[in-house]
């Protein structure tokens, strides 16, 4: 998957905008940002999941998904 790929499944979901947050794209509905390109550099974006779907993604695909070191515990932020 490269960052267009990435780009259009985020846009995808209803009501998603791209904006810009530290400097890389990110991804909003109603204003809360769910997802990031570029980060924590370039090759990596960030995922917001809940701890039950950040658990099983990391078990069943630990090449693809990293969680994010001291992330809020009830929106565990991953880089994939």
């Amino acid at each position: 998957m490269n960052s267009d790929d990435f780009r259009r499944i985020a846009l995808s979901f209803s009501d998603a905008t791209e904006n810009s947050h530290h400097h890389h794209p990110d991804f909003r509905v109603h204003g809360r940002v769910f997802a990031t390109i570029g980060s924590p550099d370039a090759g990596w974006a960030m995922v917001k999941l809940t701890p039950t779907q950040q658990a099983r993604f990391i078990k069943e695909h630990p090449e693809c998904f990293r969680a994010v070191p001291g992330a809020p515990h009830q929106t565990r932020e991953s880089v994939v």
